[in-house]
């Protein structure tokens, strides 16, 4: 109890996602070691900046043409954790099938509000469609995808007024958005509330159910087997959404995994999510 703040125990601990896993240590522990290997192994351009601060960083494996599809990846980690070392363990996937993968990295809570990382994020995406040709991608074919607490990030992106940045209001072609929370007005009522300061004025500025564009690119909207309930509907539910505003979206279950080991079919090609994430670049 922080205040005269309780906690909603059922809530908290449909928000807990190391409770629905089987083995999320470990999960997070292997893809973690991909990522870090894959940053090791393949060419890539690590630790570009593209703002000022010291967390705005994204690291970018080049496509092997001119003009290819780019994949912008947000990581998980509850805005509290992770990095985009860590979240590259689908680069190789992207790149062998012709495509480029940008990771992107920004701010935690511990520094800076929710809505600050989600301003890192936009600027990130602004910032590869302004200088991604010169590694290969092509502006005009931007897609993201975010896990997690990056769903949430991934969406936002979405749902963004591009004309802010003197951009297209299409920047972003189509997205996958996976095991993430869109509308984050449940959270007020969890410990979310003050380890990440969402409150209700966050969850309705924060919130991509509550920003649907009246443009929308294609979304796919993923979750695991095992997710948390919770995040079953989160996803039903915003799929449903988005598409009752007449945009294109598509449900999708992957079965036999949680949302740690969600990251195997992400990260593999005859995977359902792999596939889908694939065809949705056109890479397939």
């Amino acid at each position: 109890m922080v205040g005269d703040f309780t906690p909603d125990p059922e809530l908290n601990r449909q928000y807990s996602n190391d409770l629905w896993a089987s083995n999320g240590a470990d999960s997070r522990a292997a893809a973690n070691a991909k990522s870090l290997e894959i940053r090791e192994r393949l060419p890539g351009h690590l630790d570009i900046s593209y703002g000022d601060g010291p967390d705005e960083l994204l690291d970018i494996f080049p496509a092997d043409a001119s003009g290819r599809p780019v994949h912008v990846f947000f990581h998980g980690g509850g805005w509290m954790r992770g990095s985009k070392d860590t979240a590259c363990f689908t680069a190789e996937m992207i790149t062998e099938a012709g495509g480029l993968f940008v990771a992107v990295n920004f701010s935690k809570t511990d520094k800076v509000s929710l809505a600050e990382i989600t301003a890192q994020s936009r600027a990130a995406v602004a910032w590869v469609y302004q200088n991604i040709a010169r590694y290969g991608g092509g502006p005009e074919r931007i897609f993201v995808c975010g896990k997690s607490s990056g769903a949430q990030q991934a969406g936002m992106v979405a749902c963004t007024d591009w004309s802010q940045y003197g951009l297209p209001d299409d920047v972003v072609k189509g997205g996958v958005l996976v095991s993430g929370s869109y509308d984050l007005t449940p959270m007020t009522k969890t410990d979310r509330r003050t380890n990440v300061g969402v409150d209700e004025a966050v969850a309705e500025a924060l919130s991509p159910a509550k920003h649907i564009p009246a443009k929308g690119c294609p979304l796919i909207l993923a979750h695991a087997q095992h997710d948390a309930p919770e995040l079953h509907r989160q996803a039903r539910e915003f799929a449903a959404m988005w598409r009752a505003a007449g945009h294109e979206s598509r449900l999708l279950v992957e079965e036999n995994v949680d949302h740690f080991s969600m990251a195997v079919p992400m990260a593999d090609k005859d995977s359902y999510l792999g596939q889908a994430i694939l065809t949705q670049m056109g890479l397939l």
